[in-house]
């Protein structure tokens, strides 16, 4: 599960962020409290991640960047830039230009590895994936309305319908603040220009120390 969140100034990130402001945080997970086991291979991959994000940082771009792999099948990079970011297909070819020349200084076989350039909720994406942007999406503008604690967590319920779990602690949720932050998701909603009939908004407050 996707879960957006943000504790007064303490943040987890699912993806490396590559831009000093922290403007487009649309990746950012729950901490983990369990402890993983890191293999070899995914450690390398997580170094080789690190240095392509150094590289595309020199061109000043505000992006994402994340990377999944399966078994036995080529890993995949996917760089995702907001949505007022026109990803053309000379972007795309720069991008992938200087993803290609730190695998290979990095050693790694570029046939074995996909490089994907997109825009935040991109049509290309599958549903899942861009309800759990636009739960970031959500959460960005949570912040920038001065809320400072709280989660979201998006759920694709099917390929058209979707709900949207946002969290705040209770002593800073009243009725007044409740109906503030639906009226702020379903303006992202829209803006976005997914069908608001399809998505069930809830808000709700949680202690502190209580699992999300």
């Amino acid at each position: 599960m996707f879960v957006f969140l943000v504790c007064v100034s303490v943040v987890v990130l699912s993806a490396v962020f590559v831009k000093q402001s922290h403007s487009f945080a649309n990746e950012i997970k729950k901490v983990q409290t369990e402890t993983l086991n890191i293999s070899k291979e995914e450690l390398e991959l997580s170094k080789l991640m690190d240095n392509i994000g150094k590289e595309l940082k020199k061109e000043n771009l505000q992006f994402t960047l994340q990377h999944g792999e399966l078994n036995n099948k080529p890993v995949e990079f996917t760089v995702k830039f907001p949505v007022e970011q026109k990803v053309d297909k000379a972007l795309k070819d720069k991008i992938q230009s200087i993803a290609s020349s730190v695998i290979k200084k990095n050693k790694f076989n570029p046939e074995q590895i996909k490089i994907n350039v997109i825009n935040v909720l991109s049509e290309t994406q599958d549903f899942k994936s861009q309800i759990d942007d636009l739960g970031g999406q959500i959460g960005l503008k949570l912040i920038e309305n001065n809320y400072k604690a709280f989660a979201i967590e998006p759920n694709a319920l099917s390929e058209k319908e979707a709900k949207i779990h946002i969290k705040l602690p209770v002593e800073n949720l009243d009725e007044s603040t409740k109906l503030k932050i639906q009226k702020i998701a379903t303006e992202v909603i829209q803006e976005h220009n997914f069908d608001l009939s399809k998505f069930t908004i809830n808000v709700q407050g949680y202690l502190e120390g209580q699992t999300y």
